[in-house]
Formats: structure tokens, C-alpha cells, sequence
């Protein structure tokens, strides 16, 4: 029965508008991880605002901006997410030349490019928090 209600919460909560309450019901455990990293981001950057959406396909997702910059995407799902950030060739060169630059150069491989930068995807399994910190602190710089 626990089970059950958990259920309809999460697909409640995912079918909603959001809140952060409503996203660490959707991510459960994997909230953790990722609210570290936009805790950090608002630390450093209070003027970051968050444009939630409700897409048919796409589902609820939020768009995390400074003044009309934008930072990332987070699509949440039960119990995963999707983060995705676009970064410029500066941004890249700066990651590559900061602390995460062995980590990195795998991840760059494997990541697809397009006119305006070089996007980023991540998931649940494959977030890495300090990576994406140093992701964040290379766009945010350029």
C-alpha cells in the first residue's frame, strides 16, 4: 500500500508544477546529489532564477537561468533526472585547464556538438557532482 501512494505522489509530483519539495518526492534518493549542486549555484549567485515548464511530451522541466542566460535544463522523472548545459569552446578550455580536466576529456568525447556550443547530458547514474560544478564554474566565468 506504501508503495502505492508513493506512486501517485511521484506521478503527481512530476505532472505538477514543481517546488523543491515536490522534486526530492519525484527524485527520492537521487535528490541529494543534485540539490548540492543548485544549492552551490545559489549560494554564489542569488540572482539565478528558475522558469519551470509543463511540456506534453516533455513533461515538467525547469529551465535555471542568470538574467536571461541559461545555465542548464533539469527534467526531472521518478526517481532520475535529466540535466543538460550547453558550454562554449572558452568555457571548455577553462575545464580543461581547472581540476576536473581528467574526468572531463572522456565526458568531451562523448558529447555532442551543435553551432552554439557543445551540450552536456547527464542522468541520475552518470551526475557527477563536482564535475558539474566545474562545468557551472566554467560558463558562469565566460
Amino acid at each position: 500500500m506504501k508503495t502505492k501512494i508513493a506512486g501517485r505522489q511521484a506521478a503527481l509530483a512530476e505532472k505538477t508544477s514543481s517546488g523543491d519539495e515536490a522534486l526530492r518526492v519525484l527524485l527520492g534518493r537521487n535528490y541529494d546529489p543534485l540539490a548540492g549542486v543548485i544549492n552551490w549555484l545559489r549560494s554564489g549567485h542569488p540572482a539565478v532564477t528558475v522558469d519551470e515548464r509543463f511540456g506534453g511530451q516533455a513533461g515538467w522541466h525547469r529551465i535555471y537561468l542568470l538574467k536571461k542566460r541559461r545555465l542548464f535544463y533539469l527534467a526531472p522523472k521518478s526517481g532520475d533526472f535529466r540535466f543538460a548545459m550547453i558550454l562554449g569552446d572558452r568555457a571548455i578550455d577553462r575545464v580543461r585547464q581547472g581540476a576536473a580536466a581528467g574526468s572531463f576529456e572522456g565526458l568531451l568525447r562523448d558529447a555532442k556538438r551543435y553551432g552554439e556550443g557543445t551540450a552536456f547530458i547527464f542522468d541520475a547514474r552518470s551526475f557527477d557532482p563536482p564535475l558539474v560544478t566545474a562545468l557551472l564554474e566554467a560558463k558562469l566565468a565566460h
